[in-house]
């Protein structure tokens, strides 16, 4: 677990809404900034916009977070 802005999240949400590759896909969102450290964006210099359709791409069908819960994934 880590710390990521409420601003990426919505991106991210967006992202989703507008990419045919997330339709109907089951995902979680990870942040590397651990919650010990602050979460900070130098306004100055901020943080390139990324293309989550790269992310949605590798989604695959069938994966549920249920499925995950119980350890008995889908095969796909």
């Amino acid at each position: 677990m880590g710390k990521i802005s409420r601003e990426e999240i919505a991106r991210i949400c967006v992202a989703a809404l507008e990419s045919t590759y997330a339709c109907d896909k089951t995902f979680e969102v990870k942040s590397v900034i651990p919650f010990s450290e602050p979460f900070t964006v130098d306004p100055e210099n901020p943080p390139p916009e990324k293309d989550y359709d790269i992310y949605f791409k590798t989604l695959k069908d069938g994966i549920t977070g249920k499925e995950i819960l119980e350890q008995s994934p889908v095969p796909v």
